[in-house]
């Protein structure tokens, strides 16, 4: 039997009994594994740090989710339309704010129905061009007012602020911006200019008035001087002498001056005018008739009246004025070429918006077929001493006296003219006896 030695040897002390498989063989010793050493630590360090970098991707994935949908609510709650659009025109995105600006139920009917934005949206198709050359050039547009078309086709004003996006490379990718309706605010604009001329107009029509009416008062004295002296000397001329031609020519010459003194006495007048119930019609008829006689052959005169009772109140003489001196500017415009002279008498029920009170009116229509008022004197056509005839023939003071009887009586003119085609004036006057 052996001994046993004590205490045993380091190498015997440290000596593991071998590990046997299965089948009683024996297998690496766990003394024999090997220590862990770097290969492992790094395999840990890698561990590691591939799960810190999937918990910082997930928590950049939260934050972008978070992000997106603050990105989507602003984008689905702005009370402004906001787009994207690619280069070429269409739509990649729409909010419900500017689907509803364009009459749309939905952004996704309004991206389905537009799939060219220069020809479905804009009014003037060109605009796209010069929207795209602004935008690239200077990156951005802000505040770019033009017409579109919405759904229903009623055409209205936006204004539009947008930025151009693009790749690192310097592409343009798509366009985005914001659109609001400015449709009101352009008719308040408009409205306000037109209020504003207006009232440049009725003062500078008081300045010239007051003007006018002074310089009427003294010329007045020399003319009547003139016409006396002229008709003294006429009396003592020999019949058919050159003088007596010379002083009936004098003679006639002040009498048409004594006429515009009238008109711009009429015009300067700031007096109420005398009203009476009248019958317009039969003023009508009268100066139809007192034209009619001077009439050149390649022009007529159609009068026709649609109303049963014509009454209304007025001052008789201003109202026969009036008439003359439409009904002469008609003609005049005819002069040339011929055509044909139209007054019609209708009945016109006035709404609640007119300017005068609502009930019945009378509508007194002047047409003619004449050469009708280039554009551009349109705004001009009630001015003072303004006129489209040729040097000699008128004063500039027609238009400007009928503009001012009508104004004093509290009615309404309206004149539509178009070069070629002629120009019709519309008297609009309440009708009854007072």
């Amino acid at each position: 039997m052996a001994r046993l030695r004590w205490p045993p040897a380091r190498h015997e002390y440290c000596k593991m009994p071998p590990q046997m498989d299965k089948r009683g063989r024996a297998t690496r010793s766990p003394a024999a594994s090997p220590k862990p050493g770097k290969k492992k630590r790094k395999a840990r360090g890698q561990v590691s740090g591939r799960r810190e970098a999937e918990r910082a991707l997930r928590a950049s994935r939260r934050a972008l989710l978070a992000a997106e949908r603050k990105y989507r609510g602003f984008f689905e709650n702005a009370v402004e339309g906001v787009y994207q659009s690619t280069v070429g025109g269409r739509y990649l995105d729409v909010n419900p704010s500017l689907a509803r600006l364009y009459g749309y139920a939905s952004p996704a009917e309004m991206m389905a129905s537009i799939s060219n934005i220069a020809r479905d949206v804009y009014v003037q198709p060109d605009m796209r061009g010069r929207f795209r050359q602004m935008i690239e050039a200077q990156g951005e547009v802000r505040g770019l007012e033009y017409q579109v078309r919405r759904r229903d086709g009623r055409v209205i004003w936006i204004s539009e602020s947008a930025r151009v996006v693009r790749n690192r490379m310097g592409k343009v990718l798509y366009y985005e911006g914001t659109i609001r309706d400015v449709t009101a605010l352009r008719e308040a604009e408009a409205e306000a200019a037109r209020l504003e001329g207006q009232l440049r107009q009725a003062q500078k029509m008081e300045a010239i008035g007051t003007f006018a009416s002074g310089i009427a008062h003294d010329f007045n004295n020399m003319n009547a001087a003139i016409c006396g002296f002229t008709e003294l000397a006429l009396e003592g001329a020999p019949e058919g002498s050159q003088s007596q031609k010379f002083m009936r020519d004098v003679l006639a010459i002040s009498h048409r001056a004594a006429d515009l003194v009238r008109q711009i006495l009429l015009f300067s007048r700031q007096t109420p005018p005398a009203r009476t119930t009248i019958r317009i019609w039969l003023l009508v008829e009268e100066v139809a008739r007192l034209l009619g006689a001077t009439l050149p052959p390649n022009i007529e005169i159609l009068s026709e009246s649609l109303v049963a009772d014509d009454r209304t109140i007025a001052d008789p003489s201003q109202v026969h004025q009036v008439l003359l001196n439409l009904c002469a500017n008609g003609i005049h415009a005819m002069h040339e070429g011929g055509g044909r002279l139209t007054v019609r008498l209708e009945d016109e029920a006035a709404g609640p918006g007119d300017a005068q009170a609502p009930g019945r009116r009378l509508r007194l229509s002047i047409a003619d077929t004449g050469c009708g008022i280039p554009e551009e004197a349109m705004g001009r056509i009630f001015e003072p001493f303004f006129t489209t005839k040729p040097t000699g023939r008128g004063s500039g003071l027609g238009l400007s006296v009928v503009h001012g009887i009508v104004k004093n009586h509290g009615w309404d003119i309206q004149v539509a003219s178009t070069v070629g085609a002629g120009t019709t004036v519309t008297l609009l006057l309440p009708a009854g006896a007072g």
